[in-house]
């Protein structure tokens, strides 16, 4: 039987409000056009490069690799 999108386990997510929902909006803006640059096949370093600098370019506030907790 195939899977519909109304199946999934959290579809009641749809219900539930992000506590950032501007700043959630402009994190994938900025994730989507990182991908439609480099496409798929770009590395992890590329990625990260090309995501900082369009991050910068629409004033978002950001840092590289930032450790949390004891990790």
């Amino acid at each position: 039987m195939p899977m519909h999108t109304d199946d999934t386990d959290n579809a009641d997510s749809k219900n539930r409000e992000l506590i950032y929902e501007n700043l959630t909006f402009a994190i994938r803006g900025v994730l989507y056009s990182t991908h439609n640059e480099l496409g798929a096949y770009g590395t992890e370093k590329q990625y990260e490069d090309t995501a900082i600098r369009i991050f910068k370019e629409r004033n978002i506030a950001c840092e590289r690799q930032v450790r949390i907790g004891n990790s």
